[in-house]
């Protein structure tokens, strides 16, 4: 299964907070208790060095979602500090989410897009 395409705005200098379901052609959730997420955000697809990364784990600014609740079960978070985002000095950048399979070490797109940049005025 192909990659989804979500494209969003930051707006810089607030804390950010987005959450995405997984799901299989069959438009049903798929369980990702045995998952781990990765994202990088870069000014340009070919870009060295990423504007920021996020991981699951302490402090990485991803989590799976592993309630018991069938209804987000495959849900991965996203979270960036309104500190974070006050640094960000982009206008436009891509990104894109890979999850893996602990079990399997099996590497999935999740997601991919732009992310545009809305400027902050008040400081």
């Amino acid at each position: 299964m192909s990659a989804g395409i979500y494209n969003f705005t930051i707006e810089q200098g607030t804390t950010v907070v987005k959450q995405f379901t997984y799901k299989d052609s069959n438009a049903a959730i798929v369980d990702l208790t045995d998952y781990d997420a990765r994202m990088q955000i870069r000014s340009t697809h070919d870009a060295a060095t990423p504007i920021a990364t996020f991981t699951t784990g302490s402090n990485g600014g991803l989590s799976i979602v592993t309630s018991p609740s069938s209804a987000t079960k495959g849900t991965v978070e996203l979270r960036i500090e309104a500190s974070a985002t006050t640094a960000y000095d982009f206008t436009t950048a891509v990104y894109d989410i890979e999850i893996e399979n602990t079990a399997t070490n099996t590497v999935t797109r999740l997601l991919q897009g732009t992310i545009k940049l809305s400027k902050q005025v008040t400081r």
